[in-house]
């Protein structure tokens, strides 16, 4: 899909424990807000896709808390 990245809303960091692995990690996400265009190909892996949702509903499924904080701000600079 073509995708034109927007403004910059901010880096948050999260350390995790994988119990799969037993080891921390650092994930570090760097958030913008970007427009969608065109779907450009189609999907090649079968267990992941785009699904569209609201952005409250969102931060009810997202795994780390860093990601529910960008998008708590986006709605707070709304």
């Amino acid at each position: 899909m073509d995708v034109t990245v927007g403004p910059f809303i901010g880096r948050a960091q999260r350390y995790f424990y994988s119990t799969i692995e037993l080891k921390y990690y650092l994930n570090d996400g760097f958030f913008y807000l970007c427009n969608t265009g065109r779907q450009i190909a189609s999907p090649i892996e079968e267990d992941h896709f785009l699904k569209w949702m609201e952005p409250n509903q969102a931060k009810e499924i997202l795994f780390h808390e860093h990601q529910s904080w960008a998008i708590n701000e986006v709605i707070r600079c709304k």
